[in-house]
C-alpha cells in the first residue's frame, strides 16, 4: 500500500523553518503511531546553510519521522537594501525554485501527498500543486464568510502557538543582544574594505567593551525560546513577527515593539493597544523594566501564557482543532468538514497559528 506523508514547504529563514518543523511534529504526537509522515522541503540561502545542517541533524534524531528534502542550492541573490526589496526578493527566491519543486514532489515514489502546506512567501507553490493534481486552496477570508461572503472558504484550524520548548537611566539595563552582521549586498558593506569585519565597525565606537559588564551582544543566531525562558528576562525587543510574539507570550514575557514592515505594524498595534503586552519602543526600555505600566503589561502577558498553555492541555481550543486538522488530513480532500469545523478559538494568543489544509474548490 502507498505511503501517505504530508508535505510542508517552508520559506527561507530561521523562523520559518522551525515554526512549520513544530507544525509537522505536532501532527506526528497527536497520535500513535502517525496514520501519515511528514516531509519538509527545503529551499535553503547558502548563508543559511550551516544553521539548516545543524537544524535538521538535530530534529533527524529526536524525530525520525519527520524527513527532509533539500532542492538544489539556489543562488538567487537577496536584496536587503529596503524592507520593500527584501520581501521582492524572498517571493523571487521561491518563485525561482518552482522547477525544482515540482520534480521534488514528481518523485515522490509510492508517497501519496495528503497535504501540502505553504509558508506565506511560498505561493508560487500553488501552481505547482495544481500541475500535480494536488488541490491547493488558498485562505480568502479570517472566518467563514466574514470577507467572502460569496465565496468558498476553506476550514481554517487554529492549532498553535507553535513553540519549540528601579532605575532612572534605561542606559542602566542589563541586556542580550543578538546582533547579525548585514548581508554583503547591504549599503551598510559599501564603504567598507575589510573581507571579514566582524559586528564592531556596525556599532557605536567603544559599545561592547562600554557595556560587557551589564550587557552580552551576540554575534549569530541563538535559542530564542530558552532565552525567553530563562528567568533573568525581564523583557523582549521585538521586530513583532508573529512567531517572536508567540514565543514571548508563551514565556510570558512583555515586549517593546518595534516593528520593521509587512504585517509587523499591524501586530505591533495589536499588541500596544489591543491586549497591551507591549509598548512601543520608543517608550523606553526603563517604562517596561520598572514602572507601574510595565507592570501591568507583565500581569497582562503572564495572563495570555496562562490562555496559552489553557489551549494546547486536553480539551482546549488548539487541541480540539488539532484533533479536526489531523482527521481531514486523513480522510483527504473533497471530505466536507462536520459543523462543528473549525473549533472556535478560545483566548486571544491560545489558537494563533492557522493551516489551511487542501480541499476541493
Amino acid at each position: 500500500m502507498a505511503k501517505e506523508t504530508v508535505v510542508l514547504y517552508p520559506s527561507p529563514g530561521k523562523g520559518h523553518l522551525v515554526s512549520m518543523v513544530e507544525l509537522g511534529k505536532t501532527l506526528l504526537d497527536h497520535h500513535h503511531p502517525p496514520p501519515f509522515s511528514v516531509t519538509v522541503i527545503l529551499s535553503v540561502p547558502p548563508e543559511e546553510a550551516e544553521f539548516t545542517a545543524a537544524y535538521v541533524s538535530s530534529v533527524s534524531i529526536s524525530h525520525p519521522a519527520v524527513s527532509f528534502q533539500h532542492l538544489p542550492v539556489s543562488f538567487i541573490p537577496f536584496d536587503s537594501s529596503s524592507p520593500s526589496n527584501f520581501i521582492i526578493s524572498t517571493y523571487e527566491f521561491t518563485r525561482g525554485n518552482s522547477l525544482a519543486l515540482h520534480a521534488s514532489l514528481s518523485k515522490s515514489g509510492d508517497s501519496t501527498i495528503r497535504a501540502l502546506v505553504l509558508d506565506f512567501f511560498c505561493t508560487a507553490a500553488c501552481q505547482v500543486g495544481a500541475s500535480l493534481n494536488i488541490p491547493v486552496s488558498a485562505i480568502k477570508a479570517l472566518r467563514d464568510g466574514l470577507c467572502v461572503t460569496d465565496g468558498h472558504t476553506p476550514p481554517l484550524y487554529c492549532v498553535g502557538p507553535l513553540v519549540a520548548t528601579a532605575r532612572n537611566n534605561n542606559d542602566e539595563d542589563r541586556f542580550l543582544w543578538v546582533v547579525r552582521v548585514p548581508p554583503q549586498n547591504d549599503e551598510a558593506w559599501r564603504a567598507i574594505s575589510e573581507p571579514n569585519p566582524g559586528i564592531g565597525l556596525f556599532l557605536p565606537d567603544g559599545f561592547v567593551e562600554r557595556t560587557k559588564e551589564r550587557g552580552f551582544v551576540v554575534e549569530s543566531w541563538v535559542p530564542q525560546v530558552a532565552v525567553l525562558n530563562h528567568s533573568s528576562v525581564g523583557g523582549f525587543v521585538t521586530h513583532c513577527g508573529w512567531n517572536s510574539v508567540l514565543e514571548a507570550v508563551c514565556a510570558g514575557v512583555p515586549m517593546l515593539a518595534w516593528p520593521l514592515y509587512a504585517e509587523q505594524k499591524l501586530n505591533c498595534n495589536y499588541l500596544v493597544e489591543e491586549v497591551r503586552v507591549a509598548l512601543p519602543l520608543e517608550e523606553r526600555v526603563t517604562e517596561l523594566m520598572s514602572s507601574e505600566k510595565g507592570e501591568a503589561v507583565r500581569e497582562r502577558v503572564f495572563a495570555m501564557k496562562e490562555e496559552a498553555a489553557e489551549a494546547l492541555r486536553e480539551g482546549g481550543s488548539s487541541h480540539s482543532a488539532l484533533a479536526e486538522l489531523f482527521l481531514a488530513i486523513k480522510q483527504g480532500p473533497g471530505v466536507e468538514p462536520r459543523p462543528s469545523d473549525p473549533v472556535e478559538p478560545s483566548g486571544r494568543f491560545g489558537s494563533s497559528n492557522s493551516v489551511a489544509i487542501p480541499s476541493e474548490t
